[in-house]
């Protein structure tokens, strides 16, 4: 939606609400954010209206003298088709001057909106399956992600690799993923009866054989999954070679994952998809 705004302090708050109904303009949420403006950070208080407001920031500011800012669609920075372009901000002073800093960059291969280094006070979003999450991503926000499929987890994981984890993760999910990379593996495999018994921390379960390896490849323990396919019998390498492919297809977009599994394919002779 678009936004409307005057640098905070200068008006009291309900003098500008009582211009905006005036103007007819009507707003449903009030947000305070800095814009970096030449080497000095401007705070704004800013009114997200509905409507076009093209244009009225420069009103505002002759109004109140004070510097005003405006934001929309009229401010985007770039080609859409390109698929990457910025949203911009336009400052308006009292004596007519204005900049457009950009505020968003907008990632439409990764559905991502991030908030560039020229404002404070903004969270970045990701779009999943027609949802839209506030970054960073909190645990209760990837649990709903991994119930819509592993395709969106993924993209989770390309966005944290171009963006840096800590603007994609929060860190009660980064400590969580520390303490899985922390934890040991032991397992017991009884190829007559097709299951393990692993062992992982301090829990111990029982899983098939397959899933076993998948378990392996998550802590890269590549060497005990040529183990396990080696002295399997046919019928279960079989299954295990499945399970494999179905695990390349979901990390291989992962370069440094990828080019793993692919020399643990070459070392037990199977060719990836």
């Amino acid at each position: 939606m678009p936004w409307i705004g005057l640098r905070k302090g200068c008006v009291e708050e309900k003098d500008i609400e009582k211009y905006l109904m005036e103007n007819g303009i009507h707003y449903v949420r009030k947000i305070e954010l800095e814009i970096q403006v030449g080497d000095e950070w401007v705070p704004f208080l800013v009114f997200e209206v509905l409507g076009m407001i093209e244009g009225f920031a420069e009103e505002m500011s002759h109004t109140f003298n004070c510097p005003s800012l405006e934001s929309g669609p009229h401010l985007v920075l770039g080609e859409i088709s390109a698929k990457l372009w910025d949203e911009g901000a336009k400052i308006i002073f009292p004596d007519g001057s204005q900049r457009i800093i950009p505020i968003y960059t907008f990632d439409a291969f990764l559905d991502v909106r991030m908030p560039t280094n020229k404002v404070k006070g903004l969270k970045g979003q990701i779009i999943i399956a027609g949802n839209i999450f506030d970054l960073p991503l909190t645990l209760e926000d990837l649990a709903k992600i991994e119930k819509m499929g592993k395709k969106y987890i993924e993209k989770v994981e390309k966005a944290a690799s171009v963006y840096g984890v800590t603007k994609i993760l929060s860190s009660e999910v980064r400590e969580k993923l520390l303490e899985k990379e922390k934890k040991e593996i032991k397992y017991e495999v009884d190829y007559d009866a097709g299951l393990a018994i692993v062992m992982v921390g301090n829990k111990l379960q029982t899983v098939t054989i397959p899933r076993l390896v998948i378990l392996l490849a998550e802590e890269k323990m590549y060497e005990q999954i040529k183990e396990v396919y080696s002295s399997a019998p046919e019928p279960l390498k079989k299954k295990l070679k499945e399970s494999l492919l179905e695990y390349y297809e979901f990390k291989k977009a992962n370069r440094q994952e990828k080019e793993s599994l692919e020399k643990l394919f070459r070392d037990i002779g199977i060719a990836p998809n």
